[in-house]
């Protein structure tokens, strides 16, 4: 359905990395689409991950809602990412409400408005109709870092 799963993740990227971050404990995260690996121009880094704090966007499932409509519902995951040696406990705690205060306008009545893109968008045109949430607790430590995972549902459309 025009890659709406892709646009999808670039659109919240984008909203999470446009966002105020100044009262997060560790610092303003890079924000990174599930596909935006391997992006850089050196290849020597390409498989290099950027320094933490770090959000990863990605989805899950994408459903078109009807045969002849371009509307799909596209489940979201956002992944915090903290060191675990350098992060500390308010450190943490600052971030993810920053974080949790970021997606939650999302889910109000047009909030998920916040992620549109206009037609001469250079990736194309992105609605968001409305989000709702799904979870809001997953929490994990691995490979040296505290990740901290919060999904939600988005139903939007990406036309070309």
């Amino acid at each position: 359905m025009n890659a709406v799963a892709l646009r999808a993740e670039l659109a919240v990227a984008d909203y999470l990395a446009a966002a105020n971050w100044s009262a997060s404990g560790a610092g303003t995260p890079t924000c990174l689409t599930s596909y935006s690996r391997g992006l850089y121009d050196d290849p020597d880094d390409q498989d290099v991950m950027p320094n933490f704090p770090r959000l990863v966007v990605s989805t899950n499932s994408a459903r078109p809602m009807q045969r002849t409509d371009l509307t799909c519902e596209v489940e979201i995951a956002v992944e915090l990412q903290l060191s675990a040696d350098d992060t500390d406990e308010a450190a943490v705690l600052t971030t993810v409400q920053v974080l949790d205060n970021l997606i939650l306008p999302l889910f109000d009545d047009t909030g998920a408005s916040a992620l549109d893109a206009a037609a001469n968008d250079p990736s194309g045109p992105f609605t968001a109709q409305f989000a709702a949430p799904l979870d809001f607790g997953g929490s994990s430590i691995s490979n040296r870092s505290r990740t901290f995972t919060r999904t939600f549902t988005l139903y939007c459309s990406a036309t070309i």
